[in-house]
């Protein structure tokens, strides 16, 4: 083991080590679970390190003073997994409060980490995957469901005729498609039967040389007659359903009688379509991930220190930033506040360059140094591989901090969200509101409001009114301002209390269904709920 000790708010230890799996399996004794664990991403990490395929990319481990484990879970849950060692850094002696301030880099959609690579459409690739996986699990028409990056970036690894067919300019016949549409049903087409494919398309695209019950004919004639769905995602799914229903069609040398479908039925099946290579796990038979076998000489070759970053030595470790990713100006003003505010402390997070000298990894912590004027002291890590570059975005977004503030609350998200709004409309000044508070900033929002979660379950109640964190807030504010007719006025707001309810309030809750169904814009909302409340506290009576 490598060691290095550098100064820090409580001497930050930096070792680079080979982690062994009974290592692993003592480092999760080592604290309670603040999060919940994502099966699917230890499954893929497991995966690539049975392959010997694991890349070290300095995203360290992170082991509180008090020897608690702060960050790193999933990859320690997949080396037990596994029953395999895998390279790693290892940072200890950081103070137990770290963890509200550890994964702050900025979350990007998938999409913009295909950007990052240079693949053409990007949005496009991330919209199909979605469909494709969708479909595949017989979630798709039932529910939104998020896909985890891992399993994404195996599909597209294992499909690239999926990248291809977003590339590829559109098919005159399938042209009048909306893309949404016209790509799920190429790759699917494609991979079930070509020649039917081609002859529904060519009916779709010209339906007057064709019979009036050809499927392609009725595919069109469907989709412009649903074209009213509100919702753009259900309209999508509809479409998408219809033309697999035309499609089974074609193949089948029948005519559909019509094409119908509506959300909460069974979502249609292609026929002859055959699984997806890269959805599931890998099956017996397929390629294992490509070993990388250099893993004991990249640990050997990484460099490790603690230094203290001005703007000028920022501005120099950007120009090394070649490939770069896509600059997100909120976010680079969210760490620059911290900095000037003085809430930066040491970060065990590092800011990572490649053995050839490119900065991998801390672009936008670098560009808040510059913006912000000021010098922090962060951990640096030179000489790792090149391949790291593509394995941070691939990192699952943690979650809320809120589970370690509240030990047992069980509304992290919804109190982040009323935290938020507080930030913005109490600690912002005016005529600057970001729409985001950054990490430090929430923890000191709730230390300085520790009533805020008081009004969550108001705020669920009256979901059908309107966003849970607005109401939530604008609860806490009624509250804060006069508790006793506070209390009764939210009573009544939210139903609790029926009998003689004020004619002011019965207009609001009108007023807030109304808002809900047009899509308001929520100071809208809050504006609305608090002008009322005012009026109510200005006659001192409900």
């Amino acid at each position: 083991m490598d060691l290095s000790r550098h100064a820090g708010a409580l001497d930050l230890q930096l070792a680079k080590l080979k982690l062994e799996p009974t290592t692993a399996a003592a480092l999760l004794r080592s604290g309670p679970v603040l999060r919940p664990v994502q099966k699917e991403r230890v499954a893929a990490f497991a995966h690539l390190m049975r392959a010997n395929a694991w890349v070290l990319n300095g995203i360290p481990i992170i082991i509180s003073a008090t020897g608690r484990l702060l960050d790193g879970r999933h990859r320690l849950l997949a080396a037990v997994e596994a029953h395999s060692s895998f390279p790693t850094i290892l940072a200890s002696n950081v103070a137990d409060d770290m963890i509200h301030l550890i994964d702050q880099h900025h979350r990007r959609s998938f999409a913009q980490v295909l950007e990052a690579r240079g693949l053409a459409n990007p949005r496009d690739v991330e919209q199909l995957l979605l469909t494709l996986l969708n479909y595949h699990d017989g979630s798709l028409g039932k529910r939104s469901s998020a896909q985890p990056w891992a399993r994404m970036e195996r599909v597209l690894h294992r499909n690239p005729q999926i990248a291809a067919i977003a590339a590829a300019p559109a098919d005159p016949a399938a042209a009048a498609l909306p893309d949404a549409i016209r790509l799920p049903l190429l790759f699917m087409g494609s991979r079930s039967n070509p020649p039917a494919l081609a002859r529904l398309l060519a009916a779709f695209a010209d339906p007057g040389l064709h019979p009036d019950d050809a499927a392609g004919a009725m595919l069109r004639h469907a989709i412009a007659q649903h074209r009213q769905d509100r919702s753009a995602n259900a309209r999508a799914t509809r479409h998408l359903a219809f033309a697999l229903q035309a499609l089974n069609a074609e193949q089948s040398n029948a005519t559909p009688r019509r094409l119908v479908w509506s959300p909460g039925r069974p979502f249609p099946r292609l026929d002859f379509y055959p699984p997806l290579p890269g959805a599931d796990w890998q099956a017996p038979g397929e390629e294992a991930a490509q070993p990388c076998p250099h893993d004991d000489a990249d640990l050997t070759r990484c460099m490790m220190s603690v230094e203290r970053v001005t703007p000028t030595r920022a501005a120099q470790f950007l120009q090394a930033n070649r490939r770069h990713r896509p600059v997100i100006l909120a976010y680079v003003e969210a760490l620059a506040s911290d900095m000037r505010a003085g809430s930066w402390t040491l970060n065990p997070q590092p800011i990572c360059f490649g053995a050839d000298g490119r900065l991998l990894n801390g672009q936008h912590r670098l560009l808040a140094i510059i913006q912000s004027g000021a010098t922090i002291e962060l951990p640096i890590i030179r000489g790792l591989p090149d391949a790291a570059f593509d394995t941070y975005d691939l990192q699952a977004r943690q979650g809320s901090i809120l589970p370690d503030l509240l030990p047992g609350f069980g509304d992290g998200a919804l109190l982040a969200s009323m935290a938020n709004l507080l930030w913005r409309h109490e600690c912002t000044p005016l005529g600057s509101r970001p729409l985001k508070a950054s990490a430090a900033e929430l923890r000191d929002v709730l230390a300085a409001h520790p009533r805020l979660a008081d009004t969550r379950s108001f705020a669920r109640r009256m979901m059908a009114h309107g966003r849970p964190s607005v109401l939530g807030y604008a609860a806490y504010v009624i509250i804060r301002e006069d508790p006793l007719l506070g209390a009764a006025f939210l009573q009544r707001l939210d139903g609790s209390v029926a009998e003689g309810v004020a004619q002011p309030v019965a207009r609001l809750r009108r007023k807030l269904l109304a808002m809900r169904r047009a899509g308001a814009p929520r100071e809208t909302v809050l504006a609305a709920v608090l002008a009322c409340w005012r009026g109510v506290r200005q006659r001192g009576t409900i």
